[in-house]
């Protein structure tokens, strides 16, 4: 445990009078890719230390991105050879930085194969890399972001926007430039110096809404009886199949997750436009369309279309004795993709020791990391064990950190997971990160570590046990199909999909699950020095926010990836800037090719198990959602319905069709 208390942690959900930044001397280096010559692949970056100080409000924190220029002539000088001799990561002097943010901003880059298309936007770690690579070039002359529509949590704007504030600490200049959008998009502009908006931009500022989809009613309609098992009266994630609206429970959880993030909005927005918080309040409640209104009000910098901001930026940055003449040239600039290129070593930002960063993204599976078109990537317990062992093998790694960006899935996979980073633990200080969502599974890998650090808006927690099995019975009996079971043993049948439970089978089926929790609930309870019954009251398949996680000693920290590293080294006591590591599990030549199989050998998540798997006690299954929509893991579930339904037809289009039908 840690006696930290980092920037940004308030008194209470909601409350945010103690967010006063501090500013100290540590200095954050960046990650650079490079080759190993082992089983995996790395990626290493380097960032020192930060120190305590304190806040306005008297609070200690602890900063964990504050801008120190390289001020050492012989690092200067080696810089300024390097850049010299640097080819792929060659960039003119004066460049804008050119990115845009878009989309589900993947905690990891996205896996891809040779005939696969590339990102148009890029990953989160490679965003934050390229805004902390740009605070130290002496090349780059500001950065241009183009925000569109997000489909991430606001954990990793959290992030994004401390990247964004650490950049601007350099003092260049960072401009935003946003068409279409709402409260995430307009959230994340907030550290920008400048935002812009063209004339009929589409800035949609009208509040929070959630909402969950339940099919029952469509499953009995077409004959499929789900039989749900769970444990937790919080846990909601069977209840898109089991309920035909949404329970109190989850009406709860999800009123106290929007609350908080309706409150920090507020809090933010009124504190960097210098608004009362009743202005912004009003504000929302009107949703203006005119961006008139916006820019009267001063809730924008101003209105102009991308060619006139880009002919503003020309004026501001590029090279030339007349306006005129820097007008006729093209922007100086260098795309998000190349910049990637600009590695560590070459802004003499590299040290020795080194700290080893695991990420643990997707639904957790058991096989293979995998990925899937609709749900995206999977995290496989045999990719994620290998590339533990291996920093378990090391001697080269210091300290771990574990990036978790998970909602749960295969309970049997996060047990097993969770068993190799105790052996990691014992070995050398872990330290576990959350992003968006470390829930249910994701929390089990978390609650293995030394220290957990989550954001303030991290969705954690959901500590409880969902378990299905779909009888198509009535489906059989309408359309004239007919299978027969042949067994020897009481539970025998407990996977067939022909027939519901017996009253035996489902008592059985409910044993399974019950273990699973109790378990669950056991471990838990240990890692965070809580009685079994304390940790009862908190689990119960409910979902908290980081903060409010933090409070009931679920988490011990507030922060980011960033922060998490900081603690590694503290407590490997490295002393030096160090060097940061990722590792990856291999990927085999059939993964180049994009070959992946849809089996349970090597699953591409949930969806690719059948519905016996489903049923099995070691395929229980422990997720949740993430506040806003449906999860894949539930995507997964509801498609596997109408999978089934014509399994027996052989029929692969149809089967793809059904799914993506159903799961859209």
């Amino acid at each position: 445990m840690n006696c930290f208390v980092p920037a940004l942690a308030g008194s209470s959900p909601g409350v945010n009078s103690q967010r006063g930044r501090a500013v100290s001397c540590g200095v954050v280096r960046p990650r650079v890719e490079f080759r190993h010559s082992g089983r995996v692949r790395m990626a290493a970056s380097v960032l020192d230390i930060e120190t305590e100080v304190e806040s306005p409000e008297g609070v200690e924190v602890k900063e964990e991105l504050v801008f120190e220029p390289v001020k050492n002539p012989l690092r200067k000088l080696l810089r300024s050879t390097r850049f010299f001799f640097a080819i792929r990561g060659r960039v003119k002097k004066g460049s804008v930085l050119c990115m845009t943010v878009s989309g589900a901003l993947p905690d990891q880059r996205p896996m891809t194969s040779l005939f696969s298309q590339p990102p148009e936007s890029p990953s989160l770690p490679e965003l934050t890399t390229n805004l902390i690579h740009a605070a130290h070039d002496p090349r780059i002359s500001a950065v241009y972001l183009k925000i569109e529509p997000l489909a991430c949590g606001y954990a990793k704007l959290e992030e994004v926007r401390r990247h964004m504030e650490f950049f601007r600490q350099s003092g260049k200049k960072l401009v935003a430039y946003t068409q279409l959008g709402g409260v995430k998009e307009y959230f994340l502009s907030l550290s920008a110096d400048e935002v812009f908006v063209p004339p009929e931009a589409i800035l949609s500022l009208r509040g929070f809404n959630a909402a969950g989809t339940f099919v029952r009613g469509v499953l009995e309609k077409i004959g499929v009886e789900p039989q749900v098992q769970r444990i937790g009266e919080y846990k909601s994630a069977g209840d898109q199949l089991a309920r035909t609206s949404m329970s109190e429970a989850q009406r709860e959880v999800l009123n106290s997750i929007m609350e908080q993030q309706y409150d920090r909005f507020i809090h933010d927005v009124a504190k960097v436009r210098k608004k009362s918080e009743d202005d912004v309040k009003a504000i929302l409640d009107a949703a203006p369309q005119l961006m008139e209104e916006y820019k009267e009000g001063g809730w924008v910098t101003d209105i102009m279309y991308e060619s006139t901001l880009v002919d503003k930026l020309k004026e501001e940055f590029n090279k030339g004795r007349t306006t005129e003449a820097k007008l006729k040239r093209p922007l100086r600039s260098v795309g998000w993709r190349k910049y990637t290129r600009v590695r560590a070593k070459t802004l003499a930002l590299q040290g020795k020791s080194c700290i080893a960063v695991i990420r643990a993204c997707g639904a957790i599976t058991l096989g293979k990391n995998g990925s899937n078109p609709v749900t995206g990537g999977t995290c496989g317990s045999d990719s994620f064990i290998e590339t533990v062992r291996t920093a378990i093998d090391s001697d080269f790694v210091k300290a771990v950190v574990i990036r978790v960006d998970s909602p749960g899935g295969v309970s049997l996979a996060a047990d097993v997971m969770w068993n190799e980073l105790k052996a990691l633990a014992k070995k050398k200080p872990v330290i576990a990160s959350m992003a968006d969502v470390a829930a249910s599974g994701g929390y089990y890998l978390a609650m293995a570590c030394d220290t957990i650090v989550a954001e303030e808006l991290t969705l954690t927690g959901s500590i409880g046990v969902v378990s299905a099995k779909l009888s198509l019975k009535d489906l059989f009996d309408r359309i004239g199909f007919v299978r027969e079971n042949i067994s020897i043993g009481k539970y025998a049948e407990l996977e067939v999909d022909n027939r519901p439970f017996t009253e035996a089978e489902e008592d059985y089926f409910a044993q399974g699950a019950q273990y699973a929790y109790k378990s669950f609930v056991s471990k838990a309870a240990e890692s965070r020095g809580m009685t079994y019954d304390e940790m009862n009251k908190l689990a119960r398949g409910r979902v908290w926010t980081g903060l409010q996680a933090k409070e009931r000693g679920l988490v011990d920290e507030i922060g980011g990836l960033n922060l998490a590293i900081n603690l590694a080294k503290e407590k490997a006591n490295i002393k030096d800037a160090g060097r940061i590591v990722e590792l990856r599990s291999r990927r085999g030549f059939g993964g180049l090719l994009g070959l992946f199989r849809s089996s349970t050998a090597n699953p591409a998540g949930v969806a690719a198990m059948s519905l016996g798997e489903l049923g099995k006690p070691e395929m229980l299954l422990m997720t949740d959602y993430d506040g806003s929509d449906v999860n894949p893991v539930q995507r997964h579930l509801a498609g596997r319905v109408f999978n089934s339904a014509v399994n027996f037809l052989d029929i692969q289009s149809l089967r793809q069709l059904l799914s993506m039908t159903f799961r859209s």
